[in-house]
């Protein structure tokens, strides 16, 4: 196994796309754009018409890989909706972070 991507429904006509993970020595070779691009096939053939994404990055200070990621999903024809406070949406995890992280929510519609 080199990599893995998890898609889940939100809706009827929306799922969401996480957890997209490729081994770091199989990295830079496309893998990850092709299980997006099996993510995002699989959801159309599903009936669906949006996926969405989130991004979670520290608040207060640069991340430059997350910087990077945003980009390469925007490549990927996701487009940034909006950003928000991790905990608003998340209460209960408010004891598990270890720093204020921001949400930010990317979409791609399919049809």
């Amino acid at each position: 196994i080199v990599g893995c991507v998890f898609l889940s429904e939100v809706s009827e006509s929306t799922m969401n796309l996480s957890i997209l993970v490729v081994r770091s020595e199989c990295r830079k070779q496309g893998i990850g754009r092709k299980l997006v691009d099996f993510a995002l096939d699989l959801a159309l053939k599903d009936g669906c018409k949006t996926v969405e994404l989130e991004i979670l990055a520290p608040t207060n200070q640069p991340d430059p890989w997350r910087e990077a990621l945003k980009r390469w999903y925007i490549s990927l024809g996701f487009e940034f909706v909006k950003d928000m406070d991790f905990l608003e949406c998340h209460p209960r995890a408010r004891d598990e972070l270890v720093m204020d992280v921001t949400y930010s929510l990317y979409v791609k519609q399919l049809c």
